[in-house]
């Protein structure tokens, strides 16, 4: 089950989710996403290659966790050459402004950085585990399919 990133300004007016970012209506002049998986490089590509100035913070040493490490290494490097900054093995501090103007301050060891964007998004989130008992199954016949 999902749940927001235990990040100050997720809840601010403007920083969208990645459902919201798919219908925002137009291609931001910058857009940061926050979370480098497999949805945050889709939005990455689409809006690089709309237009928009990209930017994409990943809190893992390396972009699209899943994803094997010889793959993600040349779509990183692809990344890169059509000019999407991404920034992996960092924290995201907070997001601050309003709707069309934000600062995402971040930070990895001892260096501080922002970003500043017309629009933020969250395109991670947190996996809540929940444990129960063995599942239960009862037997069904089925006809062969034909």
């Amino acid at each position: 089950m999902p749940s927001p990133l235990p990040i100050p300004g997720v809840d601010l007016p403007g920083v969208l989710d990645s459902d919201r970012l798919i219908g925002i209506g137009f291609v931001p002049d910058s857009l940061v996403l926050i979370g480098g998986g497999p949805i945050g490089i889709e939005m990455a590509q689409i809006f690089g290659m709309l237009g928009a100035r990209v930017s994409v913070l990943e809190a893992a040493p390396r972009i699209l966790g899943p994803v094997d490490g010889v793959l993600a290494k040349l779509l990183s490097d692809q990344l890169v050459a059509t000019g999407i900054r991404r920034d992996p093995g960092l924290s995201v501090d907070r997001i601050d402004g309003s709707e069309g103007s934000h600062r995402v301050p971040f930070s990895r060891a001892a260096s501080h950085d922002v970003i500043e964007a017309q629009v933020a998004a969250i395109v991670a989130v947190r996996l809540l585990t929940t444990f129960c008992r063995r599942v239960r199954t009862t037997a069904a016949r089925a006809a062969p399919h034909r």
